[in-house]
């Protein structure tokens, strides 16, 4: 049988990793938040011209990789409580997070991707944010 410091030391332990777990979540999550909030002040505007770089606009690949990580982030640390949205999520990460999507070049972003987007991320900043 242990001693009784030996079980106090466990238990505090086990307090620590338990903190530790929650202000790992909650770095996480207040940093996807920020960073999704960031990402949506975007331009919706479709430029003629395909972009090589320079402007905020969602059709840049830039806009398209911070969506797809933080959308796929909140998944693996299990931040969406609502199961009707991970399924939103992972159906939006299935067509877009593929390489088959993104490098097919006759494949430019369009309206309906935006717009698909904006939808998703919405629904994601609000469910973190209901969910502090």
């Amino acid at each position: 049988m242990r001693s009784e410091p030996e079980q106090l030391d466990e238990a505090d332990e086990t307090r620590r990793d338990e903190t530790r777990r929650e202000q790992n979540e909650n770095t996480s999550k207040s940093k996807i938040l920020r960073t999704l909030k960031k990402l949506m002040s975007w331009s919706d505007e479709i430029p003629e011209e395909i972009l090589h770089g320079g402007g905020n606009y969602k059709v840049r690949i830039n806009w398209w990789s911070g969506i797809i990580g933080n959308i796929y982030s909140t998944l693996i640390f299990e931040l969406i409580s609502n199961s009707s949205l991970k399924q939103e999520c992972e159906e939006f990460l299935d067509k877009y997070a593929g390489t088959n999507y993104w490098n097919n070049c006759t494949n430019r972003t369009t309206k309906e991707d935006i717009d698909h987007a904006n939808r998703v991320v919405e629904m994601v900043i609000q469910d973190l944010e209901t969910n502090k």
